[in-house]
């Protein structure tokens, strides 16, 4: 049954009352005042919301064919550590290895977990329907920016319901094909995972948003953005520079510290909640094995014996001048690489949204009334709009400046430029009345037509991942894997029923420039590994690529050699071919 609530507004005898209300009527008890009353929005009924479930599932549809035509996810991190990591994991193997993703070893399996069941336990057999139902995060992440974007056009005013139904239109194609977005579609990176949830946690702070001014947001919304964006951070701690950008959104929203107050203590509780549960249990288990439960991160705080007492962070794509600090997303609009990703990329919506960012921020300064417009009524969402991209992107470019990790900033970022898009151009409404509708699609047209996306690898749909052919090994040998990356092995290799043990021992473990410090190898983490080896010293086995120089040095450090003569050729369809060789382990000499 369709549910109507009844909010009553009391006003002054003789003060107009606001369009947007209905008629008045007049109750008991208001001899001397107007109080009117209008139906505020339904409740969904059945038609609406079976509407809003075929909206969702066309967006999924779409999804799963375009990662069906990109192909199957075949990057480094995938062959680095998210096959494993949810492989050894769930299979238990986890604590009998030692640092076979490298540093990634340690990172939070859960997110990695779904694609692994769907691709080797529900359909082992159908790698199609993996590369296709690989595309539903980007699905929901579509009908997310969907629904986004007919809640800030509701500030606009549109002349007709074409003009609305444009306008999201070239909002959803705008975000939805960001060069960081696109790239991204169906890989286990999971960053549009990691986006989709980002944006529903914003949705819920949006739809909580009403016309009058004196109402606090919804406290179960509140809540639920903060579960959300809880969820998101304990799954992939990245997300992290989203929480306190919502939280500088529900601070510049509400109205009185009293709402302020309540509203972010309410957030805050549950975010730390949500990422508890998504986290903990992880968090824990690092924490009673290294004695910190980020590791290796924040290893300068937490101080684990495992590894050297510094904290890991990629600085490669930070700023490195004034002006890209101030200016980063212009360097973009050139195809190029090396800025925030690996490889070459072109895209301006984020150059375009930081101009119309200034102009925003440059009217709301000069003008008091315009100022006042954009803080109070209708035109709440578009300022929650401008702070949540302002502060996010701030907090991503001095934490990562990594393109992939940008994906919920670039599709708001691209609803924003379609909003000043769609306003500039109806201020030449005078020249046609399909001005504004043509100008905006035109302009989003050129904008698609101009992105390159980031060529991360891919193969045709299908692909059996974990095939391969390699020799055989002793039972209950040591393998260590002698490059990255190289871990994606260890499940077809574990499969041969031999009880292998796995390893890695990446060529810079023991440098000064080595991921876990210098002299890496001296700590809990080199201990181990060292035991490991000598355990095991009768049947050990290094892998290495073929094409590759001999791993010597790195093996040496753990005073293991490489018998060349014994060196058997493997290969598998995500990887180079490799060579399987005996190694023979020498007894360290007593000093002196």
């Amino acid at each position: 049954m369709t549910r109507f609530l009844i909010r009553i507004r009391c006003h002054p005898e003789g003060e107009e009352l606001p369009k947007h209300l209905g008629s008045k009527r007049v109750f008991p008890g208001c001899a001397d005042r107007s109080c009117a009353y209008k139906r505020p929005q339904e409740h969904p009924g059945g038609m609406e919301m079976m509407k809003r479930v075929l909206t969702a599932l066309f967006f999924c549809v779409a999804a799963c064919s375009i990662s069906l035509h990109l192909g199957q996810d075949t990057t480094f991190d995938l062959k680095s550590y998210h096959l494993y990591n949810a492989w050894a994991v769930l299979t238990g193997r986890w604590s009998h290895d030692v640092f076979v993703a490298g540093a990634q070893t340690f990172f939070s399996p859960f997110i990695d977990a779904p694609y692994y069941i769907v691709a080797t336990t529900l359909l082992p057999a159908h790698g199609v329907a993996v590369v296709a139902f690989a595309g539903i995060p980007y699905g929901i992440l579509l009908y997310l920016i969907y629904l986004i974007s007919r809640r800030i056009g509701g500030a606009l005013q549109f002349d007709a319901r074409w003009e609305r139904t444009t306008f999201v239109a070239a909002s959803v194609l705008l975000a939805g094909t960001g060069a960081a977005t696109w790239s991204q579609i169906g890989l286990t990176s999971n960053d549009v995972t990691v986006a989709a949830i980002v944006l529903a946690s914003f949705y819920q702070i949006l739809s909580g948003l009403t016309d009058h001014d004196e109402e606090p947001l919804s406290f179960r919304k509140v809540a639920v953005a903060g579960a959300l964006l809880g969820l998101a951070t304990g799954l992939k701690l990245t997300a992290a520079i989203y929480v306190p950008s919502i939280a500088v959104v529900i601070f510049f929203i509400e109205r009185g510290w009293k709402s302020k107050v309540r509203s972010l203590f309410v957030y805050g509780c549950c975010t730390l909640a949500a990422f508890a549960i998504a986290y903990g249990p992880w968090g824990w288990k690092l924490y009673k094995l290294t004695g910190n439960p980020f590791f290796p991160l924040f290893n300068g705080v937490f101080h684990s014996d495992w590894m050297a007492s510094i904290s890991i962070r990629d600085v490669r794509f930070l700023p490195k001048s004034l002006l890209q600090w101030l200016f980063y997303p212009f360097y973009w609009t050139n195809l190029q690489s090396s800025w925030v990703t690996e490889v070459p990329f072109r895209d301006v919506r984020l150059a375009l949204a930081y101009v119309f960012v200034v102009g925003y921020v440059v009217v709301a300064l000069i003008s008091r009334d315009l100022r006042t417009k954009f803080l109070f009524g209708k035109y709440k969402a578009i300022h929650a709009l401008v702070l949540f991209i302002a502060f996010s992107y701030i907090l991503w470019m001095h934490e990562f400046s990594i393109l992939r990790y940008l994906v919920a900033v670039e599709c708001l970022a691209s609803l924003f430029v379609v909003v000043s898009l769609m306003v500039l151009a109806q201020k030449l409404r005078h020249l046609s009345v399909w001005f504004p509708a043509i100008g905006t699609t035109l302009a989003v047209g050129f904008i698609v037509a101009f992105t390159v996306s980031p060529p991360w690898g891919r193969a045709p749909a299908g692909m059996d991942i974990l095939a391969m052919q390699a020799p055989g090994f002793e039972h209950g040998a040591l393998v260590i894997f002698a490059d990255v990356p190289m871990s994606f092995l260890a499940p077809g290799l574990a499969a041969t029923g031999q009880d292998l043990r796995f390893m890695t021992i990446p060529r810079d473990f023991s440098s000064s420039g080595g991921q876990l410090g210098a002299d890496g190898f001296r700590h809990e983490l080199g201990r181990r590994m060292k035991v490991q080896i000598h355990e095991h010293r009768e049947a050990l086995y290094v892998l290495f690529y073929k094409s590759d120089a001999r791993p010597e040095s790195s093996l040496a450090a753990f005073n293991v050699q490489i018998d060349m003569s014994s060196c058997q050729t493997g290969k598998s369809p995500l990887e180079r071919e490799f060579l399987a060789c005996r190694g023979i382990y020498r007894e360290e000499q007593p000093s002196g």
